[in-house]
């Protein structure tokens, strides 16, 4: 199929050679055209129709690789953004973020007397207000949290 460039004005049609096919793919044979492709899987390069799928396995995503790739997006969200956001705070900014600092580390220590006081509960906010204050503040507590 001849291709058209543009030279000022003028219109030249050049021809191309035809697309010769690549190298057969691992399991496949070469020859008449059907089955080769041009090595990137897309499928034949000489023009004719796939005649049968392409074989592409499929690789799932487990439970470890997605929460790294959660608590990555988190963590670098949080470290690219906060800079910015306190740069306009000036150095107050770094006092609010030894006081945020402070309070994390109380609730992590707050979690863990929890956790040695009631060893039996499956942790978390709401299996700690269930155990403490009822059924109800459990509900509530489990509902607020996952409206916030």
């Amino acid at each position: 199929m001849p291709t058209e460039s543009v030279t000022g004005s003028t219109i030249a049609a050049t021809p191309t050679a035809p697309a010769t096919p690549g190298p057969p793919m691992s399991g496949e044979s070469a020859g008449n055209g059907v089955g080769t492709g041009n090595g990137n899987g897309v499928g034949p390069t000489d023009g004719s129709a796939p005649t049968k799928p392409l074989d592409v396995e499929a690789r799932a995503l487990g439970l470890p690789s997605a929460t790294a790739l959660v608590v990555g997006s988190i963590i670098g969200t949080g470290v690219f953004t906060m800079p910015a956001v306190m740069a306009d705070a000036g150095t107050s900014s770094l006092l609010t973020l030894g006081v945020i600092g402070i309070g994390a580390l109380l609730l992590g220590a707050m979690f863990g007397q929890l956790t040695k006081r009631i060893p039996t509960s499956d942790g978390g906010l709401y299996a700690y207000a269930k155990h403490e204050f009822g059924d109800f503040a459990g509900y509530l507590t489990a509902w607020c949290y996952w409206i916030t």
